[in-house]
């Protein structure tokens, strides 16, 4: 199976870490919002951030200062990687949408292509789509009205294409053989091997060197045995292996290195990762404190009962509670905002000191540490919530519970980004109150026309308990809980693991209300290695997976 493209936008790749444990249908509707967007976008031009995202999930996300800017001919390649990775985890029949689908192999033939080079065009825009075939085969094809447009946008690229002159299996056949007397009789390294065999078989010396390593690590006795260290595709390609489930003793056998090796090229694909985000924080004076940490993470409200907060996956349950919530107490909101200020810190500050090749430790600890604070930002979104939705349905002169579902929906998604917002610019140590500032920035808002506030003399909707689901409302309100947290609705399916395994997730992820605990801890809790909690993760995150995916 073709492997799936690396996004080369880190927010197009948070946006698809959020849609992990998404709905079906929020898939396949942002994959479908994503493939319309595309031909829109010019190769030489930038487009904003929050335009992007808008015309993908249909929301604005709140930013108090300019949108970053994204780069055409990137976004181009990563949304065409989004619509294929949305595409891998929905059943798409052959005829989806009444489109004709074309196997790869269809398309090289008629384009007189490789596979591979229509591989290589997916990341100019060139979408494609996992379908399901009627006996169960999973196949990835290209449908005709995405392969007419980007024919139509690229016809003398291609044409180029179809004309080059590929290495044949017969001068596949003497390079090997030359390569391999060069190391017989001059000991040379695979690397002065390409360059003189790309000479004198003209031919580019990247095509002659990875058509020797493809062939090193095929062979059963390799040319030159060493095949040289990890590259970056290398690193990359063990990441999504590694995260699909392969073990590291695969991986190291098929890359021919040591597991120790694998280890490594892992840790450090972590380490980029957190060197991707930007974390901000509010200063607030007690930070510097000799004694800031032991006092601002060991408040009993910010180390237990950290599951306490609204429904958010059911309308009727949500606005019951928050109806019923009182006033939030001011001295617990500024020690969970300290704390959550407090954590962002601290890992920002020791990504900012993390080296080339840093231990698994410390990105255990920073991962950690933005798993707790992500946690607490929950707490804190839903302490105002109340408030803010108070203030729609003053503006609404009537219930949420009285307006269509699928509005309901649409404004309490803008209520939560609303009041995301307001968290991340709260400053409890100039006497602003979570509260009153929810209250206020959500009348501003909504004095800008938001969502579902022009709609009124409609008649009253009836809702009845449970009839108005919700997407989690709650979870993805981080740039890193796509990829450090685990949804709300796979968390319902953590019951059909095994007991042991369950417990190690809770506990490593906080589920049990208390804050996430690091590798090291779990290690000495269950009384094994940090190598042996680490392994069981994984495997119960891989059935975890299968099991979310039916």
């Amino acid at each position: 199976m073709p492997r799936l493209a690396r996004f080369r936008i880190a927010a197009i790749e948070d946006l698809h870490r959020q849609l992990h444990f998404a709905p079906p249908a929020t898939r396949l509707r942002q994959m479908n919002a994503a493939e319309t967007l595309l031909p829109d976008i010019e190769p030489d031009r930038s487009y904003p951030h929050d335009f992007v995202v808008f015309r993908i999930t249909g929301y604005r996300p709140e930013s108090s200062g300019a949108s970053p800017m994204l780069v055409g001919q990137a976004l181009r390649g990563d949304l065409a990687t989004f619509v294929q990775a949305l595409s891998a985890d929905l059943e798409l029949p052959p005829d989806f949408d009444d489109r004709e689908a074309i196997t790869l192999e269809a398309v090289a033939r008629e384009l007189r292509l490789s596979v591979k080079t229509l591989q290589r065009y997916r990341r100019d825009g060139l979408v494609c789509h996992y379908i399901r075939e009627p006996g169960g085969i999973r196949r990835l094809v290209c449908f005709r009205d995405a392969l007419d447009r980007f024919v139509a946008e690229h016809p003398d690229r291609i044409e180029r294409a179809a004309a080059f002159d590929r290495v044949d299996p017969t001068t596949q056949g003497r390079i090997i053989e030359a390569a391999a007397a060069l190391r017989a009789t001059e000991d040379c390294s695979l690397n002065e091997a390409a360059r003189r065999l790309a000479v004198s078989h003209d031919r580019a010396h990247e095509t002659v060197r990875n058509l020797l390593q493809r062939h090193d690590r095929r062979a059963v006795t390799p040319i030159f045995g060493d095949p040289g260290p990890l590259t970056a595709r290398d690193a990359r390609v063990i990441e999504r292996a590694n995260r699909r489930g392969v073990s590291v003793a695969r991986l190291a056998t098929r890359f021919g290195c040591t597991g120790a090796t694998v280890h490594r090229s892992l840790v450090r694909s972590r380490a980029q990762r957190l060197r991707g985000l930007t974390l901000r924080w509010i200063e607030l004076p007690t930070f510097d404190r000799p004694d800031a940490e032991s006092v601002l993470l060991s408040a009993p409200i910010v180390r237990s009962g950290l599951d306490r907060r609204l429904p958010s996956t059911d309308a009727h349950a949500l606005l019951t509670a928050a109806a019923a919530a009182g006033v939030p107490d001011a001295g617990a909101v500024a020690a969970l905002h300290g704390a959550y200020n407090f954590l962002k810190r601290r890992a920002a500050h020791a990504i900012e000191t993390l080296p080339r090749w840093p231990a698994a430790g410390k990105i255990d600890a920073i991962e950690t540490d933005l798993r707790w604070a992500a946690h607490l930002q929950r707490r804190l979104v839903s302490l105002g919530l109340p408030a803010a939705i108070g203030r729609i349905q003053q503006n609404l002169h009537q219930p949420l519970l009285a307006r269509p579902a699928e509005e309901i929906e649409e404004l309490l998604r803008f209520a939560v980004d609303v009041l995301v917002t307001v968290v991340e610019e709260l400053d409890p140590s100039r006497d602003q109150r979570l509260e009153r500032r929810g209250a206020y920035t959500m009348d501003r808002a909504l004095a800008e026309d938001r969502p579902g506030t022009d709609r009124r003399g409609r008649a009253r909707a009836r809702h009845e308990p449970g009839s108005v689901s919700l997407p989690a409302l709650l979870d993805g309100l981080t740039p890193w809980s796509g990829w450090l947290e685990i949804a709300t609705e796979t968390q319902t399916m953590l019951d059909r693991l095994d007991p042991a395994d369950r417990e190690l997730l809770r506990l490593e992820h906080g589920l049990d209300g208390e804050p996430p605990r690091t590798r090291t801890w779990l290690a000495e809790h269950t009384g094994t290695t940090v190598g042996s909690v680490t392994r069981r993760l994984h495997a119960a995150m891989r059935r975890l997976r299968r099991v979310s995916r039916g």
